[in-house]
């Protein structure tokens, strides 16, 4: 049977010590340059594999990302997910995904977080007050994705009232009149933005927006939602909805009824990045800029170059035509 390589190994081939093999393998500047080529060389030779996590524990500078989401389902993840791992292999690190049952993580997770050795955190979600303080207290250098944080910590954020402007002012240009919103609960605050900037736009035309938050955890929760409403009779002339995901549930729901004229908006705009059958109208960022500015955030924060002060980013959002 096959033994792993070592490092001691590959200091036996080379002719020095392991702890030389290890800083030239993480290109540590007190090792020339020719003596790196050197273990590099004979490390390809030998079959070794780098073990980054076990060298980030023995240098107590773990290179490992934690990126905190609370679905493996919701392909906008993916998407985000894959920007992220694209813009930290380019720093030399790597990526844990870490999942939570709601959208706001507590001290449990925190804890999970320090087991995991991470340098720091991506998270889609919001911490809990007690959560924050525990981040704060074992200094875990932390940037949110897509929510506001009021000053708790670094985040980016999307401008959602503007969203949802832009979705009521489409639909008014459409002559639509019965509008409805479909978010998340009320709880999260950026499905209560979104809500409010549909809610104004229409209301400034004297036409009152139906607003529903759904909160009850059910995989299809707005499928069974829309099928009652179908069943009522009560049915809207346009529905904007919090993500693309709700907005294809809703849009399957329509064609299977073959009722017409209803007009779907969604948001996050994945079609972009990913095939899905039928045409959306969606409310589109720039990911990639997102991605970008919340990794070099907490690049500058796990190296100590971030000012004390938190970084709060807004990021600009626009309609993007189904096509």
């Amino acid at each position: 049977m096959n033994t792993r390589i070592t490092i001691k190994d590959i200091a036996k081939a080379v002719g020095c010590s392991a702890n030389c093999v290890s800083r030239a393998l993480m290109n540590a500047s007190d090792i020339s340059e020719s003596t790196k080529q050197k273990v590099r060389r004979y490390a390809d030779e030998l079959g070794y594999v780098y073990n980054r996590h076990a060298a980030g524990l023995r240098a107590g500078n773990s290179r490992t990302v934690g990126i905190l989401f609370d679905s493996l389902l919701n392909p906008f993840y993916f998407v985000m997910t894959n920007y992220i791992w694209e813009r930290l292999y380019k720093e030399g690190y790597s990526i844990v995904t870490l999942k939570n049952n709601s959208a706001e993580f507590g001290e449990t997770m925190v804890r999970q977080i320090l087991s995991d050795n991470v340098a720091g955190l991506l998270s889609f979600l919001q911490p809990t007050e007690q959560a924050q303080r525990e981040i704060d207290n074992n200094s875990i250098p932390t940037v949110v994705i897509g929510r506001k944080t009021h000053g708790k910590c670094d985040c980016i954020y999307l401008d959602d009232v503007q969203g949802g402007r832009l979705a009521a002012n489409r639909f008014l240009e459409l002559g639509r009149k019965k509008p409805m919103y479909l978010g998340e609960a009320d709880t999260l605050e950026c499905s209560m933005e979104r809500g409010k900037g549909f809610a104004e736009e229409f209301g400034k035309h004297g036409i009152d927006a139906d607003l529903h938050f759904l909160d009850d955890g059910s995989p299809r929760k707005y499928t069974e939602f829309f099928e009652k409403m179908i069943g009522s009779g009560d049915i809207p002339d346009c529905v904007f909805c919090f993500s693309d995901m709700i907005a294809y549930e809703i849009v399957s729901v329509i064609e299977r009824h073959g009722i017409r004229n209803i007009d779907v908006i969604g948001y996050d705009n994945i079609q972009k990045e990913i095939f899905l059958p039928g045409a959306l109208t969606s409310i589109d960022y720039d990911k990639k800029e997102m991605v970008e500015r919340a990794v070099t955030d907490l690049l500058d924060k796990i190296n100590g170059r971030s000012c004390e002060s938190i970084r709060e980013t807004c990021i600009s959002v626009r309609l993007a035509d189904g096509k």
